[in-house]
This record gives structure tokens, C-alpha cells and sequence, in this order.
């Protein structure tokens, strides 16, 4: 998604924000601390709100990265919902 023609810089960051935050959650999930695992998947939720609020913000955002990114933020919101 990164390498889209007409994805912003902001965009883009949103995106490296939650593959790094993915990461971490993978790590934070093997720990089994369930306070942990909340506030990371808190957290990746939050980074999917931002980039859900960049992609409307901007009209050149490809359908494709459109629907990726509302897709990514729908399950992350589900997640969390889940948790709580």
C-alpha cells in the first residue's frame, strides 16, 4: 500500500505507525498480560483512527487504500470493543 501512487507522506507514516505498533503487539500478546495487551491494542486502534481521519481528509487516496484502511480500523475497533 505504501508504494500507491498519490498515498501522502501522512498517510504513509500512519501506515509505518501501525506496522511497528503490530510488531510490538505481537510481543505484548506473547507476555499474556492482559493489561498490556488492552493498551497496546488501545493504542493500535488510536494510530487506525488517525489514519482512517488522513485517508477522508485527502481525495486522492486510491479506492483501494480507502477500503484498506477503513478495513484495518473496523477490525482494530472490534477488537477493542472486544476486550473492554
Amino acid at each position: 500500500m505504501q508504494a500507491e501512487t498519490g498515498t501522502s507522506p501522512e498517510l504513509k507514516e500512519c501506515i509505518q505507525k501501525l506496522d511497528r505498533e503490530s510488531s510490538r503487539a505481537q510481543q505484548v500478546i506473547q507476555s499474556q498480560d492482559e493489561s498490556r495487551i488492552r493498551q497496546c491494542v488501545d493504542d493500535l486502534e488510536s494510530i487506525g483512527d488517525e489514519a482512517k481521519r488522513v485517508c477522508r481528509s485527502q481525495g486522492a487516496v486510491t479506492p483501494r487504500v480507502a477500503e484498506a484502511i477503513t478495513r484495518v480500523h473496523d477490525q482494530l475497533s472490534d477488537l477493542k470493543h472486544q476486550l473492554h
